[in-house]
């Protein structure tokens, strides 16, 4: 019913907006009548409150490389599979940090992220203001975006990118309309 409902309306769509380029085909082998009627407009990114210290990311004295993951924890977002996935890499090689908060909704999900990642050097800091978010990245190296569902846009590897840092990130959805592989970070599958 909702299929139908949701044809029928866009039906009466002269044009129909989709922020990227993924979003904008899932609609036409969904409805082949907008064919024509879907453009793409990417989503505008506010500003990024920038925090002033000088550019450039020193090195921890350990040598150590930061990596961070920022945003929603959820299942679809995939931190369970980056932290299996740092299981292979020498503890003293890295350190990731989550950024995401500890909700009611999410909570069972972040519970099962803190025990996959004890012995490991993760860190969970929970929420943080938007206006915080240069500050934050100025103390990060990579940031990873290992989503396991399709993303329509992705603010994360925009402001990632704007802030000057590369993004390794799942090779799915409109991810890859945002990274140049090899330039602005990497994408796997």
């Amino acid at each position: 019913h909702r299929f139908q409902y949701i044809s029928e309306m866009f039906k009466e769509a002269d044009l129909l907006l989709a922020p990227s380029r993924f979003v904008r085909n899932m609609f036409v082998r969904h409805y082949p009548f907008l064919h024509g009627r879907t453009k793409v407009l990417p989503l505008g990114i506010p500003p990024i409150k920038e925090n002033g210290s000088s550019p450039g990311r020193p090195r921890e004295a350990d040598g150590r490389s930061r990596f961070c993951y920022y945003g929603n924890v959820l299942p679809l977002k995939g931190l369970h599979v980056l932290i299996d996935g740092l299981r292979g890499i020498p503890e003293a090689k890295y350190l990731l940090t989550i950024y995401g908060a500890r909700t009611p909704w999410n909570q069972s999900y972040y519970d099962l992220l803190t025990k996959k990642a004890s012995g490991l050097p993760v860190r969970f800091q929970g929420r943080f203001d938007r206006d915080q978010l240069s500050e934050i990245l100025s103390h990060q190296d990579v940031v990873i975006l290992p989503s396991i569902c399709y993303e329509s846009f992705s603010f994360v590897i925009r402001e990632a990118i704007q802030l000057g840092l590369p993004v390794i990130a799942s090779r799915i959805g409109a991810i890859p309309e945002a990274i140049e592989d090899g330039v602005h970070g990497f994408l796997f599958n």
